[in-house]
């Protein structure tokens, strides 16, 4: 899965104790600071999205609370790189 919100939330998620929480009255998620849901989410995503970055391995969780892997940290440092990490 590659977007630029599911990128996003990942960088969103690398920020210590953050979490992906699903929003109540929808199937929609959302990157919680601190994951404290008192607090306004920093990024939003679809159910198909979340499910996307589970899938591909940059999130793990249970059907309450998600957070980055060491996966999901792998993809932003190549992200990061950007087409640097190409060239010798």
């Amino acid at each position: 899965m590659s977007g630029r919100r599911a990128d996003r939330a990942l960088r969103r998620l690398a920020v210590g104790g953050a979490a992906l929480m699903p929003m109540s009255g929808g199937e929609d998620w959302a990157v919680y600071p601190a994951g404290d849901r008192r607090r306004r989410p920093v990024c939003r995503l679809s159910a198909a999205e979340a499910g996307g970055l589970m899938a591909d391995g940059a999130i793990s969780g249970d059907a309450e609370r998600r957070v980055i892997t060491a996966e999901g940290r792998a993809r932003l440092l190549r992200l990061s790189a950007g087409r640097e990490a190409h060239q010798a």
